[in-house]
């Protein structure tokens, strides 16, 4: 399950908690786009679509096919709050103090990598907001506009770069 998170926070920018609550059903097509349904979210800008990149369309496959509760993405517990992140929020903490990483890293570092490849990408702001789920700071955009399409969307996530799959030669490699 972490794998699968991990990849989902990659090639989306979205907070574990808005991922760990995804369900089936969240999972909708639009415009011929398939698109992550955020329904809930931390702030109102947070309710969005995000287009489902490429890279993981074979993921969600497999997270929906061995889905046992009607999340996407299973936990085994919730925190205090109701929070179903927590365990894997944790797990994720052991997973990179494991690999020399610090505390100054987090699962919500991966949301400062994906606005930054965005960006990168010659992604216009405005987008990148809509797809993390930002407000823009202007009325323009944050009142009046409808958004980007799907499609504009998904050729902007399109543009994130692809993870290199580790091969068993890399995982013994690193391990010398």
């Amino acid at each position: 399950m972490l794998a699968g998170l991990i990849l989902l926070g990659v090639y989306t920018g979205a907070r574990i908690e808005e991922l760990c609550k995804l369900t089936k059903e969240n999972i909708i097509n639009i415009e011929d786009v398939q698109c992550f349904d955020i329904a809930d979210s931390k702030t109102l800008a947070g309710i969005r679509l995000v287009p489902i990149h490429p890279a993981l369309k074979t993921v969600v496959k497999r997270l929906l096919k061995d889905s046992v509760d009607g999340f996407l993405v299973h936990s085994k517990s919730r925190n205090k709050y109701g929070n179903s992140s927590d365990p894997l929020s944790k797990a994720f903490g052991r997973l990179k103090t494991a690999h020399g990483f610090g505390k100054q890293h987090v699962f919500h570092s991966i949301r400062g990598t994906v606005i930054t490849q965005l960006l990168r990408a010659n992604v216009p702001g405005t987008l990148i907001a809509e797809i993390v789920g930002h407000e823009t700071g202007t009325v323009t955009f944050d009142a009046y506009s409808e958004g980007a399409s799907p499609i504009q969307k998904l050729k902007a996530i399109s543009k994130l770069p692809r993870l290199k799959p580790l091969t068993i030669t890399d995982a013994i490699t690193s391990q010398a």
